[in-house]
């Protein structure tokens, strides 16, 4: 084009349509940041909650042993050798309504994971109960005359038992008590 005499403006430059290379790499750039923050924030959030539903599920399963095992305990019926105790098993006559059980509770090594499993002793076809699962170790020690010991033959005061895992040990402590019956 050219310019007039009387228009001596030159003329106005073409419009740009579209974005530049570096306009285009610096969003790339940007974008490429903010989606690992947004990741990085997601994967977080992901290993934090498998982690809680992995202790809460550790929770629950050391609740209902402890409880198994307490509730063994309160029932015990303390006649005719009530109570064997060695290290790693447990063996007790409890009393369930006006019947008598006699049950075991000993350590099973399942694969990689171990489990703590209860079970009648008297009957050869009794249910095997899993009480406890994911455990590498079980202990039980007992109180008796004043000192914790490994085992015991007889009724001791009390009754530790301590449960192991990888990064883990978790300890109960049940105290028996016992009432004379006047028959």
């Amino acid at each position: 084009m050219r310019t007039s005499p009387t228009n001596p403006r030159p003329p106005a430059p073409r419009r740009q349509l579209g974005f530049t290379l570096v306009e285009l790499l610096i969003a790339s750039t940007i974008a490429a940041v903010v989606m690992a923050a947004v990741y990085t924030t997601y994967s977080g959030a992901h290993l934090s909650e498998q982690r809680i539903q992995e202790i809460t599920e550790a929770n629950q399963r050391w609740r209902f042993f402890a409880q198994r095992l307490q509730s063994d305990l309160r029932n015990l019926f303390a006649l005719d050798s009530p109570f064997i105790g060695a290290g790693t098993e447990l063996e007790l006559t409890v009393q369930v309504g006006r019947e008598l059980h006699r049950v075991r509770y000993y350590f099973s090594p399942a694969g990689g994971d171990g489990e703590i499993r209860r079970r009648g002793v008297r009957d050869e076809h009794s249910q095997i109960s899993r009480v406890y699962s994911g455990v590498e170790a079980i202990r039980f020690r007992y109180h008796i005359a004043g000192q914790w010991r490994d085992t015991a033959l007889g009724l001791p005061a009390a009754v530790e038992c301590v449960l192991s895992g990888k990064d883990w040990s978790r300890r109960l402590t049940v105290g028996l008590e016992v009432t004379a019956v006047n028959g």
